[in-house]
């Protein structure tokens, strides 16, 4: 009946009354410090930190966000996300036009795919690098929605309905739960037999094959689909591009880029998690900790891996000093993407040298030789992509 948010390392919570009556909040999007809260029920809640500014629903919409088919006062809002231009997106259930737009300029748009309205549901929404809306249909697949960038007409929009027949998006199953895009374009989906990626979205209105496919990884003698007997309910894509998953029953995994490799398993009986239930996952770009839902309650994890910066700027080193007493990883973040660094002593001798996650570098504090090092200063130093390396950063090491 309400939500709940993390602020200056504080919760705050905000209650059904605060939120104008609206409940069952399912989704998110803010922009211009203002947050949308989409509603099962209720629209579309707006607040700006603790104060509500307006909710949308269909008398101020001009009728754009329509009433269910079988109600005259309940507006299904699945997910909202914001694209480039600042138009946020969304999706409602059980509607004519399910897919809908406010403009930057809070004008209201919706488009139909000619579906029947009876028990469509729907749930996340991705936007692409082509500015394709991608959305998940209840147990019938997914969508793909091109408006070519003319919002207000819809003469020149193209749809497709994506389902498990090669040529029409080859989905290892209709039962979809997830979809994501990465730091490269691809789009991965979850689904109730594993994953399956899209390597080239921008193929679907071409003509041309766009099919999902399924990753093959070795198992001894065999190979087998990745996650293939797992049902996934979630996917986020940290700062190097690496995969976190999330599971209906067997905790979560992170996994390379090209999701190949198993960086790690976390399930209630090798870490802290609560449950093996993975609910969703959301990750903190700036500083990669990673929170994770489950069904008996939320923990977040420190994560290795930021996302990079576009330029280098200033650096952030956590702990800095490094006291006598710590010996767990000394993070070097907001680095350009996948910088190389060398830690040297004030002499320059080298100490270490490593190749950023996203935007971030780890040091365990010892040089090459497994040794821990020894009290002073440290310079760090970065190496961007054409060969350029400036000091970025000191350490103070107290032994």
């Amino acid at each position: 009946t309400g939500v709940s948010f993390f602020t200056n390392n504080d919760w705050k919570n905000l209650n059904f009354d605060q939120l104008n009556r609206a409940r069952d909040i399912v989704a998110v999007a803010s922009f211009n410090e203002r947050d949308y809260y989409a509603s099962w029920y209720n629209g579309i809640s707006v607040m700006q930190d603790e104060s509500h500014v307006i909710k949308y629903g269909f008398q101020n919409t001009s009728g754009v966000l329509d009433t269910t088919f079988y109600s005259n006062n309940r507006i299904q809002i699945s997910d909202l996300k914001f694209d480039n231009n600042n138009n946020l997106w969304g999706l409602n259930s059980q509607v004519q036009k399910p897919l809908f737009v406010k403009t930057i300029n809070n004008e209201w748009h919706s488009f139909s795919m000619n579906q029947n309205i009876d028990g469509l549901y729907f749930d996340e929404l991705i936007i692409d690098e082509m500015n394709y809306k991608w959305g998940i249909i209840f147990e019938k697949g997914l969508f793909v929605y091109n408006d070519n960038n003319t919002i207000e007409n819809v003469q020149d929009d193209e749809y497709k309905i994506l389902n498990t027949a090669i040529g029409n998006g080859n989905l290892p199953s209709n039962k979809i739960r997830t979809i994501e895009i990465d730091l490269d374009g691809k789009v991965w989906v979850g689904s109730d037999v594993g994953i399956c990626v899209f390597y080239n979205p921008e193929l679907v209105f071409t003509g041309y094959n766009f099919d999902s496919q399924q990753i093959l990884i070795q198992e001894g003698d065999y190979g087998q689909y990745l996650l293939s007997s797992e049902k996934v309910n979630c996917i986020k894509v940290d700062g190097a591009n690496r995969k976190w998953i999330g599971t209906e029953s067997a905790g979560i995994y992170l996994l390379s880029e090209d999701g190949t490799e198993e960086v790690h398993h976390f399930t209630k009986d090798n870490s802290p998690l609560f449950s093996n239930k993975i609910l969703d996952i959301t990750i903190n770009d700036k500083n990669g900790e990673v929170f994770i839902g489950t069904n008996k309650g939320l923990l977040s994890y420190r994560s290795d891996a930021t996302k990079g910066e576009i330029a280098q700027a200033d650096t952030y080193v956590f702990p800095n000093p490094v006291r006598e007493n710590y010996r767990g990883n000394i993070a070097i973040n907001k680095l350009i993407k996948n910088a190389k660094v060398k830690i040297t002593d004030l002499n320059g001798g080298l100490i270490y040298q490593t190749s950023a996650r996203g935007g971030q570098a780890n040091w365990d504090g010892n040089n090459y030789n497994g040794q821990r090092v020894g009290t002073g200063i440290y310079l760090v130093f970065s190496t961007d992509e054409n060969g350029y390396e400036k000091m970025i950063s000191k350490i103070l090491f107290i032994k």
